[in-house]
């Protein structure tokens, strides 16, 4: 599985997060208790795709890790 830390910018905040592509069919993104967000993705996903469903779960109300809690 290969690993790389990303920084999304969203409105005035900066989300750190962990990407690991793997051999899955889907997206899949986890706040965790320490507020560290991992995305996994299947292997080959043009990053233009990940970074907007990350968008797309950052835009509810509250900062961007709550914001992401509700994915």
């Amino acid at each position: 599985m290969s690993r790389r830390a990303r920084v999304l910018s969203y409105g005035g905040e900066k989300i750190p997060y962990e990407l690991r592509y793997a051999k899955r069919k889907s997206l899949e993104i986890a706040v965790h208790p320490d507020r560290t967000v991992t995305v996994k993705a299947p292997e080959g996903t043009d990053l233009d795709i990940i970074e907007a469903r990350v968008r797309k779960r950052a835009r509810w109300p509250g900062t961007a890790e709550k914001r992401l809690l509700l994915c």
